[in-house]
């Protein structure tokens, strides 16, 4: 087992913990902190500088920030008021966005990942199938070839 290390996690607590008060001592800057923060972990990012990478104690942060946030949006919706027109409009909305999401994947269904061996489907072979699912002994780190491997 590798050992885990927190220097990325601390890079991004710590910038968590300035953008806010950065933004305190200018109180004419009129900026929400998430975007500074935001702003800030493209920069030191491997996308920017290369300062923090996403290693495991990082995404399991990010995971929980997710499903915070996500919790916390529905919360913020209120069902009273999603009747009548808007409901139909959200409906609307919402197949539209599924249909754009499944119909290029099923028109695509036969292109695969470089690397890979079929469809993505190789993992669920059936019981007879003399055909073995593909595992590789080391998982791609985040960023080759912009995939991410999850073991």
């Amino acid at each position: 087992m590798p050992a885990v290390q927190y220097t990325n996690l601390l890079i991004v607590v710590t910038i968590g913990l300035l953008a806010p008060l950065a933004l305190g001592f200018f109180p004419r800057f009129r900026l929400p902190a998430i975007v500074l923060e935001l702003a800030l972990g493209i920069v030191i990012g491997p996308a920017g500088l290369g300062w923090a990478k996403p290693d495991l104690p990082v995404s399991i942060l990010s995971l929980i920030g997710l499903a915070f946030l996500l919790f916390l949006s529905g919360l913020e919706i209120d069902v009273e008021r999603l009747r009548g027109r808007i409901l139909k409009l959200t409906a609307l909305g919402f197949t539209m966005s599924f249909a754009i999401a499944i119909i290029p994947g099923r028109v695509a269904g036969g292109i695969a990942a470089p690397g890979s061996h079929g469809s993505g489907r190789d993992t669920l072979a059936s019981p007879g199938s003399s055909h073995q699912p593909s595992v590789r002994a080391d998982p791609l780190p985040v960023g080759e070839q912009g995939w991410l491997s999850f073991e």
